[in-house]
């Protein structure tokens, strides 16, 4: 999420090592307008940002009551270990120092 000084709220979802805005692949990388939404990709782990069309699609979703979001500071980074290789630990991305930054 982004909050810009004027109030304006932005937001994207990470995907495959950039971001993404909406579904399409001319957002790759860009910034999209909140819609109180981020999904899932259906068959992926990827995001987006759903367009308000897109609401209506039925993709796998998640509710609020369904995640447990906590401060990546709190997390005993000792017992962290990723899945693949080439995946980076979280505090080490760029994106962690700059969140605009163009990976994720």
């Amino acid at each position: 999420m982004r909050i810009d000084p004027d109030g304006s709220a932005w937001a994207r979802a990470s995907s495959h090592g950039h971001w993404q805005g909406c579904r399409d692949k001319g957002c790759r990388g860009k910034w999209a307008a909140k819609s109180g939404w981020t999904r899932v990709s259906r068959g992926s782990h990827a995001g987006h940002i759903p367009s308000p069309a897109e609401l209506d699609r039925s993709e796998r979703t998640s509710t609020s009551e369904g995640l447990r979001l906590i401060p990546l500071e709190t997390h005993d980074r000792r017992g962290y270990r990723p899945n693949a290789e080439g995946i980076h630990l979280p505090w080490r991305k760029d994106t962690y120092r700059d969140p605009e930054s163009e990976g994720s």
